[in-house]
């Protein structure tokens, strides 16, 4: 039950995102490189997104969920393994050096995550990771 309520959740807010962004004009697998002009409120909305309410709501559903239910069923290293896999798949359509990049945090996050036995330090390494990310881009963005 509650493994559907997520995966539901997951889907309507990945449905609102794509299409806050399509009202914006922005289409296409990288949200970042369609942006054509950026006002203050668009900026805070990337951040936002791309920095916080992304990296809570996948590691719930890949570490909180997906790992937990692996390491159910698997030791540690494969578990992780999987898990890491499913969320580097998850950003496929970027490239395969964000492919490479996500499978090695995803490892990271999942060590931290069994190691801790709870899923703030790999949340709060994710926010780190995203919002420098999104401000890095915002910054270079507002110098063009």
């Amino acid at each position: 039950m509650g493994a559907a309520a997520l995966g539901g959740l997951f889907f309507f807010l990945s449905e609102f995102i794509i299409r806050t962004y399509a009202r914006f004009g922005i289409h296409g697998t990288n949200v970042l490189a369609d942006f054509r002009h950026l006002s203050l409120p668009l900026s805070c909305l990337v951040l936002l997104e791309i920095g916080i309410i992304s990296p809570i709501v996948q590691e719930v559903v890949f570490r909180g969920w997906l790992l937990s239910g692996f390491r159910r069923i698997a030791s540690p290293a494969p578990a992780i393994i999987v898990s890491a896999a499913v969320f580097s798949l998850m950003h496929i359509r970027s490239g395969i050096p964000t492919l490479t990049h996500s499978f090695l945090f995803g490892i990271l996050a999942g060590v931290l995550f069994l190691r801790s036995r709870s899923i703030v330090p790999p949340t709060i390494l994710h926010i780190v990771v995203n919002s420098t990310g999104a401000i890095v881009w915002l910054t270079e963005f507002a110098n063009r």
